[in-house]
């Protein structure tokens, strides 16, 4: 895999705890989720199981810990695939992103649209919320809306979608449709048996260039054990020479 650091995102220069996205050391909004979100039947290790039934993947506030406190959000045109239930996709919205958030088609984005809902009297400087639904993969893609539009994300918004390696194909077929040579993808997981075949399959593509994020840039143990085996990449598609 190539080691790259995109050249048109503000990782490029890492940035003080304090100022970008108005957010200050110790206040970010995803200790804000973590302290927040009532458990359901459960705490487990690596998500939480919520009153709606469904789940808080905590990897998921690690990658938005970091996007609040490294990358320029306002203004900015994003697509999270697979939102589950609008945590990341929400609060991206309330610094003020234009924001896709996604679901397979049926119950999944039915109850991601119903809470994104319930959040629309909140403050979302100058931002934007749409609930799109999303199957994986090219059979399913011309059901979806996002295939009658132009495709020009500045981000692409993936966490913890690859512990299924038989569902890889389409969702590497899904995020390289997504993507325009503009588009950066921001992907965390944890380390779970074949979770890195992903990373392998984006590699025999030639397309992309990848990155991995540091740990010391990650701050995940506010999150998650220290030993969690938490990975986060930054893609993007590789310049056409």
């Amino acid at each position: 895999l190539s080691l790259w650091w995109p050249s048109c995102t503000p990782v490029t220069r890492l940035m003080a705890e304090t100022g970008i996205n108005g957010v200050e050391a110790g206040a970010t909004r995803a200790r804000a989720v973590l302290r927040d979100v009532q458990p359901g039947d459960d705490d487990h290790t690596d998500f939480r199981d919520v009153e709606s039934g469904g789940i808080l993947w905590k990897a998921s506030l690690v990658l938005l810990h970091f996007l609040e406190r490294k990358v320029e959000l306002r203004g900015k045109k994003i697509i999270e695939i697979s939102s589950g239930e609008g945590h990341v996709a929400c609060e991206l919205w309330r610094y003020g992103a234009h924001v896709t958030a996604t679901e397979h088609a049926g119950k999944d984005v039915a109850q991601l649209r119903a809470n994104v809902e319930a959040r629309a009297g909140e403050e979302t400087n100058g931002g934007s919320i749409r609930v799109v639904p999303l199957t994986w993969g090219e059979d399913a893609w011309d059901r979806s809306p996002l295939a009658t539009e132009e495709t020009n994300f500045d981000f692409i918004i993936m966490s913890e979608l690859v512990f299924e390696a038989d569902l890889h194909d389409e969702l590497l077929w899904s995020m390289q449709r997504l993507c325009s040579p503009k588009t950066v993808v921001y992907h965390i997981f944890l380390d779970r048996p074949f979770s890195f075949m992903f990373l392998a399959k984006v590699d025999d593509t030639q397309a992309f260039d990848v990155k991995a994020v540091a740990d010391e840039d990650l701050d995940n143990l506010v999150f998650l054990q220290q030993d969690a085996g938490v990975h986060m990449h930054i893609m993007q598609l590789k310049a056409k020479s």
